[in-house]
């Protein structure tokens, strides 16, 4: 009996120091779910946060959201990082990307992989519901190609314009433009005040806006219906709806309506052109709502937001979509690709998109 005990004895020793020698946290590691997006402002503290709730409610997972300067950055960080097989779980990619994002590949092999295919036949994971129904049917319809949901949208945005009020109500006008004839007439009674502005409109000169434009006079970008039936091999940016886009800002210069920051894609210029009351109207996104609407309350004035103004002569057809949607990397394992799943549900559930609406605008 003593002989048994001491070889018990033994053996349990052995047993301790062989789960002494395993590192401190080893036993119950959690499964990395790398996350990449192109924001380092208060949007990606916004979703470090989230992804702190969602580690604690699912803690076999832990989500790192790290933030990049810009998309190109990211894009070129993300391709990197799929070569060296290090690649993140999710990226995020804006919208007019997709097709990049569909295109991405090594040796043949695809970047990204849709998150329709990944989920399969499963209508449930980790308890939550699989259900593409869930997004606003035009989202849904952008991001569904070849009869698959390819991604997740996230910040959806829309081209949009904001007017200030204040000098609005100076000029006597007492509803906002719609239509660019209703832009040139709110601009001649705005530019007419003692204390007019130096100019009356401005937008960041990006050609998203023109994109937006063409499609709100229903005409197509490219051909083979914009390159959702086929690839597009054609442009067609001498088309009539494109060249009215472009000449009517020509002669809202010409009458010293529209002021050209003298930088393109300028969000920031034309951004501060407008908080400083140089114009009384900005051509924008939808997604710096809530901080322009602050810091036109700072310089004294009420912003309003309303729809970015269409060609009046021609049926207006509607607004493209903006903003980005999550990528789903491709060769990860099952654990990984089923926790960014998991997230990517949690992350874009309803609750999540109204605070993230409430927190941007």
């Amino acid at each position: 009996m003593l002989f048994r005990k001491n070889v018990f004895t033994a053996a349990l020793a052995l047993m301790l120091a062989v789960v002494a020698l395993v590192p401190a946290g080893a036993q119950d590691a959690k499964i990395q779910i790398p996350v990449w997006i192109a924001f380092t402002d208060a949007r990606l503290d916004w979703a470090r946060e989230k992804a702190a709730a969602f580690n604690e409610q699912f803690p076999q997972y832990e989500v790192v959201v790290e933030g990049y300067a810009d998309y190109e950055s990211l894009f070129s960080a993300a391709a990197l990082a799929y070569e060296q097989g290090t690649q993140p779980a999710i990226v995020q990619y804006f919208e007019a990307a997709t097709q990049d994002a569909r295109d991405a590949a090594l040796n043949g092999v695809p970047q990204f992989k849709s998150v329709a295919s990944a989920f399969g036949e499963r209508t449930e994971i980790n308890g939550l519901p699989v259900d593409f129904d869930v997004f606003v049917e035009p989202v849904r319809n952008y991001y569904t190609l070849d009869g698959e949901f390819t991604s997740f949208p996230w910040n959806t945005s829309s081209a949009i314009m904001f007017s200030n009020q204040s000098i609005l109500d100076a000029a006597g006008i007492t509803e906002i433009p719609t239509t660019w004839q209703g832009i040139e007439e709110a601009c001649a009674a705005i530019m007419a005040l003692e204390n007019a502005p130096a100019n009356c409109i401005t937008w960041p000169n990006h050609g998203w806006f023109f994109e937006q434009s063409v499609a709100q006079q229903g005409a197509d970008l490219v051909n083979n219906g914009n390159g959702r039936d086929a690839r597009a091999t054609e442009t067609f940016i001498n088309s009539e709806a494109a060249v009215a886009y472009v000449s009517w800002w020509k002669e809202m210069q010409d009458a010293g309506y529209y002021i050209y920051t003298g930088a393109q894609r300028d969000w920031g210029g034309t951004y501060n052109a407008f908080v400083a009351q140089q114009v009384a109207f900005l051509v924008y996104s939808s997604s710096d709502t809530t901080v322009l609407t602050n810091d036109g309350a700072e310089a004294g004035f009420d912003v309003v937001a309303s729809f970015m103004p269409h060609n009046g002569e021609v049926e207006y057809v509607g607004n493209l979509i903006g903003g980005a949607s999550l990528w789903l990397s491709n060769g990860l394992t099952t654990e990984v690709e089923d926790g960014a799943l998991t997230f990517l549900l949690w992350f874009n559930n309803a609750e999540n998109a109204a605070d993230w609406h409430k927190f941007t605008g």
